[in-house]
């Protein structure tokens, strides 16, 4: 935060640096070294309001999935700050494919007898409670599914790490071959492109000439500007390139997998870790004496972080196959 809000200026966070043989360069400087001058005309904001801001800062800034080392892995949903369920949004009804709910039937309290009334909670078919059909009426325990779903994603992570990354290494080996084919089959089509935009412009050149000539008309326009839209079209057909996430670092792919926690009692954190391995949807199907689990990870916001020469976005009509291992089907 700007301390300048409340009247205070710091000089000495940074100083000039040689390096590498080059001069007035940056370089941030140790807290303990920093001077500090007070000067209450520049104070735009009370001490309170300050404190409060501050504070709220700080808490915001912990709801941000870290690894144990402290780096970022990802950031809380602007909906996330509010609820206290891991899995809302996320899991399905296996009866009807409708969403299902966390709901709360009894808080934690005190019994008239003195003995303590655990909560109880259950995830429940909102098509059902909204009156559209579906069989399932019978809700899953909170508690429960969430800790099904972690224990699956333990299992899913690191059951053989290598053999994870073996797999993602394929799909990417076969994604270059058939990017490769698309290349060569582009170049084949438009190996004459270059001559066909040379063909265009030498008529274009001739029919200008016409009109310099005093021989204008407005047929003589139309087909100019018909044959200027078809060299600018040609020039926008733009040969296929390998997408940079197509070179895989095996080594920093484990490095990160193996960072996303997996813990249990903060819903926030676990969201983000979720989306960090690509689960976007898993389903619970109920059986004759309870249910199962089903879903799958997909790699690519870990791959994001990992491709060489950046984090550059699918071309247009591309597809990913990312997909990394199913996650152990869980039942109770």
């Amino acid at each position: 935060m700007n301390e300048l809000y409340v009247g205070r200026v710091v000089f000495g966070k940074t100083k000039a640096v040689k390096k590498g043989g080059r001069v007035g360069l940056r370089t941030s400087t140790d807290k303990s070294t920093w001077q500090v001058s007070v000067h209450e005309a520049l104070r735009i904001v009370p001490d309170e309001l300050w404190s409060i801001v501050r504070a709220r800062k700080d808490a915001t800034r912990t709801l941000y999935l870290r690894a144990d080392t402290g780096r970022y892995l990802g950031k809380p949903e602007a909906s996330s700050r509010s609820t206290e369920y891991l899995l809302n949004g996320i899991v399905r009804c296996g009866g009807c494919g409708g969403a299902l709910s966390a709901m709360r039937k009894a808080k934690q309290g005190t019994k008239r007898d003195g003995t303590v009334r655990e909560a109880r909670g259950y995830y429940y078919c909102l098509r059902r409670l909204n009156g559209k059909p579906c069989e399932n009426r019978r809700g899953v325990p909170i508690a429960d599914l969430e800790e099904s779903v972690r224990e699956a994603l333990r299992f899913a992570l690191h059951r053989d790490q290598e053999a994870t990354a073996d797999l993602l290494a394929s799909k990417i080996a076969q994604a270059r071959v058939e990017q490769e084919q698309r290349i060569a089959g582009w170049k084949v089509e438009h190996a004459d492109q270059g001559e066909q935009i040379e063909k265009l412009e030498a008529e274009i050149g001739r029919l200008v000439g016409a009109l310099a000539a005093g021989l204008s008309s407005a047929d003589v326009v139309a087909t100019i500007n018909a044959k200027r839209a078809q060299v600018e079209d040609l020039k926008r057909q733009e040969a296929p390139v390998m997408p940079k996430w197509l070179t895989f670092d095996r080594a920093a792919f484990l490095e990160q997998l193996g960072e996303v926690p997996i813990t249990p009692g903060q819903p926030r954190m676990g969201r983000q870790a979720l989306r960090r391995l690509g689960v976007k949807s898993i389903t619970v199907v109920p059986t004759a004496d309870g249910w199962t689990i089903e879903g799958g990870l997909d790699f690519e916001p870990i791959l994001r972080r990992v491709i060489s020469g950046g984090s550059d976005a699918p071309e247009v009509g591309e597809t990913r196959d990312t997909a990394g291992p199913d996650m152990a089907p869980q039942s109770s």
